[in-house]
């Protein structure tokens, strides 16, 4: 769901409180779903984890936003909000998906700036429930199907690969330990179609986890194009996105040879927000801290 919890390992305790809030419940004959779940009280979630399809819409073409538009009405699509499960009524759209927020990007932590970083994607999923037979065969049961027929579907047009949310559509994220607060965010990558219409600073799909070395801060893998890229980011410095051969081969460019202006100019406006914590204290310390995210 796009959501960072903070632990002390020490106590198991949250750091910034947590709470237990109602969710949508299944429509399904026979499946039970938990009434509530549990959210962090800091940070903001990392991630887009809600669409409100009267503003939230792609809207940057009128070509793919007229395809979204369409695919919403023709499947009779609704979202409740965050763990909106697959119905028998109407096709479900959930923030994140499977592949959305950091579900497969990990961590990496500055004990020094007292930050953690990971890469998102803000990418929706898409699903109804029909009576079927499951993968292994046997009687007739619930199954999972998206509007082009397989189990799962993306709130995107599958032939482009453009999601159907405004963007930005993939971000960096740093979130200050200390505070529990967002500390920066930044949209990561472009789409190549769109940025010769003139819109390249949307963000992109990525999968690829976040790496720390001294001075330099490097970032993900792109999915939607065979290309790979990094996001870099000077410790103290602006942040920019890179265009490489390859992730390894983004250390040995000199930032200044790999950054993008327009990226820069506003990572810039950001970076002063980010203070270097008081040293000793609890959060930073390794052995007192732990991180989960789902």
């Amino acid at each position: 769901m796009g959501l960072l919890f903070l632990f002390d390992r020490t106590t198991g305790q949250p750091i910034f409180g947590m709470e237990e809030r109602p969710v949508p419940q299944s429509t399904v004959p026979g499946e039970a779903t938990s009434p509530t779940q549990p959210f962090p009280i800091k940070p903001a979630p990392l991630a887009r984890n809600t669409f409100d399809p009267e503003k939230d819409f792609y809207s940057l073409t009128p070509e793919h936003a007229a395809y979204c538009k369409e695919l919403w009405t023709k499947n009779d699509m609704y979202t409740r909000g965050p763990y909106t499960p697959p119905g028998t009524q109407g096709t479900m759209v959930t923030f994140p998906s499977t592949l959305g927020g950091g579900n497969w990007n990990g961590l990496s932590f500055d004990p020094t700036l007292g930050l953690v970083f990971t890469s998102v994607m803000n990418l929706g999923q898409v699903a109804k429930m029909v009576e079927g037979q499951a993968r292994g065969g046997g009687p007739a049961t619930w199954v999972r199907r998206s509007p082009w027929g397989g189990a799962v579907g993306r709130f995107w047009n599958p032939e482009n690969r453009i999601p159907c949310s405004a963007p930005p559509f993939g971000e960096l994220v740093a979130v200050d330990v200390n505070r529990g607060d967002i500390a920066w965010r930044v949209p990561f990558g472009v789409i190549d179609s769109l940025k010769e219409k003139g819109f390249g600073n949307t963000g992109t799909a990525n999968i690829g986890g976040t790496k720390l070395k001294t001075n330099l801060r490097a970032g993900a893998d792109h999915i939607s194009r065979p290309a790979a890229r990094a996001f870099c980011c000077m410790a103290i410095t602006p942040m920019a996105i890179a265009t490489a051969p390859s992730i390894s081969q983004v250390a040995s460019q000199r930032s200044g040879e790999i950054c993008h202006p327009a990226t820069t100019a506003a990572a810039t406006a950001v970076m002063p927000m980010v203070t270097p914590p008081q040293p000793g204290t609890a959060v930073n310390d390794p052995a007192r801290s732990m991180v989960s995210r789902i």
